[in-house]
């Protein structure tokens, strides 16, 4: 990883000495390798290295591809497995294993998830039904301006699974920012390296007057602390679809369950979960729910292999048993 994290450098006219990326079988990180005080930036990088969509969207498919992600896919099909790419240093760092994302379980794994809260905020067979639908422009598309690389024709199978590769690490990269008082994402090498906290230490704007994206320090940092960026307020069920991790202790971390009469969601969270908010004549019935729920959950956490899957199930343990105390 440091060879190309060395190269990556390298095509950005990079000679940061500020920050490392340290790397184990459990976590990778970006670090800060000298003091850092409050508002110094940490990270600047030149508009020329973003992947924008405002400049790699497919014009002729622009009304027919609604979703954003979609454009970038099709730009990445075309520059991924070019060797000359202007990209390559970056395509590089880009993980070649994306097994942690929900979209790569296994049907035993998916229903595990769907009896914990993740069924009611998640929708993977939407989410699959909305992949073959793009993806089946995209292939009609590439076949026709013959840009299809020459594997996948007639093997729309490999296809598939080719462009879900490239959407899934889209989808955990991207970046919104305000340039010139509208908002654009993008793809920013380098600055997706850095991890997601419910504390960070940094954050990233658009420098309109030099014309690059920093990343800044909110507070001082000292020499070997994990620079941290926060990827929004998420629950660990957001987490998990959209970037494939969880948390441990994530104080956002929610249970839903039907109510027994309206089958309308009940949402607790770890920082509101009491019974006296449901003052109805069903309390009873949602005391058992809960109670069931506890049982099952115990019954069966022990036996999940999926660290990500037990998370989900341990905080909902905990809430219920907050919510039953």
């Amino acid at each position: 990883m440091d060879g190309k994290l060395n190269e990556l450098k390298k095509w950005m006219n990079k000679e940061d000495k500020n920050i490392c990326i340290c790397e184990n079988t459990l976590h990778r990180g970006i670090y800060s390798s000298i003091d850092i005080e409050q508002d110094e930036i940490i990270l600047s990088i030149d508009h020329g290295y973003i992947i924008e969509y405002s400049e790699i969207k497919n014009e002729r498919l622009v009304d027919i591809l609604i979703e954003k992600h979609d454009h970038f896919v099709l730009f990445l099909y075309s520059q991924i497995e070019n060797p000359n790419s202007f990209w390559k240093p970056y395509f590089d760092m880009l993980p070649k294993d994306v097994s942690n994302y929900v979209s790569f379980y296994d049907k035993k794994d998916i229903q595990l998830l769907n009896m914990t809260s993740f069924q009611y905020l998640y929708s993977n067979e939407k989410k699959v039904k909305n992949n073959t639908y793009a993806f089946n422009i995209m292939y009609d598309f590439l076949s026709i301006t013959r840009q299809l690389h020459k594997k996948h024709i007639n093997n729309k199978k490999l296809f598939y699974d080719f462009m879900l590769y490239l959407k899934t690490i889209i989808e955990s990269r991207m970046f919104e920012y305000t340039k010139d008082n509208e908002i654009h994402c993008g793809l920013v090498p380098y600055a997706d390296l850095f991890n997601h906290s419910n504390d960070e230490n940094a954050l990233w704007h658009f420098n309109d007057e030099n014309g690059r994206f920093e990343v800044f320090s909110i507070e001082e940092i000292t020499s070997g602390e994990e620079i941290c960026l926060s990827y929004g307020v998420k629950n660990n069920i957001d987490l998990l679809a959209n970037y494939g991790f969880t948390l441990c202790h994530n104080p956002y971390s929610k249970l839903l369950i039907q109510h027994p009469k309206s089958n309308l969601l009940i949402t607790f969270t770890l920082q509101d979960s009491y019974l006296s908010i449901i003052l109805d004549h069903d309390y009873d019935k949602i005391i058992r729910i809960l109670k069931k729920k506890y049982n099952q959950y115990r019954k069966r956490i022990h036996l999940i292999k999926n660290q990500h899957i037990r998370q989900l199930f341990e905080d909902e343990i905990y809430i219920i048993k907050r919510l039953l105390c």
